[in-house]
């Protein structure tokens, strides 16, 4: 139970704050998409792993059950697999790069 909201929640933050198309529908602040970009591998391997802890722990233990593990599944492979998709895929922008190499010393263009 604790993977699934583990991962379901860091999926929804990165989904949220990392997903452009998210964008258009959910209120983003700056300051949190700038700290999930500079900690977005670490949060992506905490996120990740407790996926996977969530999935041994349902099929191997046989633990929790079949209509709460599938959409959650479903939603983490969704929250996961489209930011990371459009970002490093498809969107890799001069304005991300940025964002992402800024030093708290220095001014944003």
């Amino acid at each position: 139970m604790i993977g699934l909201a583990v991962a379901v929640g860091i999926g929804f933050a990165y989904f949220r704050d990392l997903g452009d198309a998210s964008q258009m529908f959910l209120r983003v602040k700056r300051k949190n998409m700038i700290r999930f970009i500079r900690h977005e591998y670490q949060l992506l391997a905490i996120g990740l792993g407790a996926a996977v802890l969530m999935m041994l722990s349902y099929f191997l233990f046989d633990g929790g059950t079949g209509w709460l593990f599938w959409p959650s599944l479903l939603s983490v492979i969704v929250f996961y697999g489209f930011p990371w998709v459009y970002t490093f895929r498809i969107a890799k922008s001069d304005a991300y790069r940025e964002i992402l190499w800024h030093r708290p010393s220095q001014r944003i263009r």
